[in-house]
Parts: structure tokens; sequence; C-alpha cells
């Protein structure tokens, strides 16, 4: 739909644990595109937006932008001490970087599971309003069944009680 090439799709973890790993080789696979020449890798996967409701979410994860390395260089620092670099400046830079790189991973991945979470509950939710309608179906139908092999029950016997007064 985006007219973009897709390398290949990447299954989700059954877990939170998996993440890590899938990580690992989403990062393994990013390098080798990279030294193929690729220069740009987007991310194409689903995004909760409301309770039940999710959209497809496609971000450019390589390279990081300017706009966001500046909006990154502007945000507050969560605490009044700032870090000390120990680096080098070229060898920190592709830390930071990498860091971003894999906070982008996990968080499209986390989303994914999600949204894949929500709509799995909202199925279940949807079964279980189904079952709950079909049980209270057939507890009418057994209750009427019941009733009218009461019913029947009770017509023959004050029939026999009637031809036995009758007889009498």
């Amino acid at each position: 739909e985006y007219g973009l090439n897709c390398e290949g799709a990447a299954p989700l973890p059954a877990t939170p644990e998996g993440l890590e790993q899938l990580q690992e080789t989403l990062l393994s696979k990013i390098n080798q595109w990279r030294d193929q020449g690729i220069s740009q890798i987007n991310t194409i996967h689903t995004k909760r937006i409301e309770a039940a409701g999710f959209e497809v979410f496609d971000q450019i994860v390589w390279p990081i932008s300017a706009k966001d390395l500046s909006d990154a260089q502007q945000a507050d620092w969560p605490t009044r001490q700032r870090p000390l670099v120990f680096a080098e400046p070229v060898d920190a830079i592709q830390f930071i970087l990498r860091q971003m790189l894999k906070t982008r991973l996990l968080l499209a991945c986390v989303d994914s599971m999600s949204c894949e979470s929500g709509a799995r509950l909202a199925n279940l939710q949807t079964a279980e309003e189904n079952i709950d309608q079909r049980l209270d179906e057939l507890n009418h139908l057994h209750n009427s069944q019941r009733q009218s092999a009461i019913t029947s029950e009770l017509q023959d016997i004050t029939a026999a009680f009637d031809l036995v007064i009758a007889r009498s």
C-alpha cells in the first residue's frame, strides 16, 4: 500500500520475555542491510488508538532524523544530575544512536503485541457474550419443554383421577 519493498515480517513472540531475542534479531538484520548500502529502514506495525481500535503505523527507524535528535536534545532531563560520558565522542554518539534504534524497535514490538492482545481480548469477550446468550436460549428452551412435560403429566393424572371417580 505504501509502495515499499517488504524484506520480511517478524513474528511477535508469545511472551514479553521473547522481545529481547526479537530485538537482537532485528538489529542484526538492520546491520546487514546497512552493510548492503540500504539507506532507509521502516517498521510498519499496528498501534492501539482506542480500547478496541488500532491503526497501521509507519515509522522510519533508520536513519534517525535530525528533528528527532533535536527533539531529544531539547527535552527536559529527568533529574538534576547530568550524565558523565567517558567515551570518545564518536563512540558515545554511536552508542546513543544504537539505543535510540533499539528503543524504536522495542516500542514497535510492544505496540503490536498490545494491539494483538487487545484484539484477542475483544474476540474472547464477544465469544463469551455469544455463549451467555446461547445458554440463556437453551435454558429457556429446556424450561419450556420441562413445563410442557409437567403439564402433560398433570393432565394425565387429572384425566385418570376423573376416570376413577366416574367409575366409582
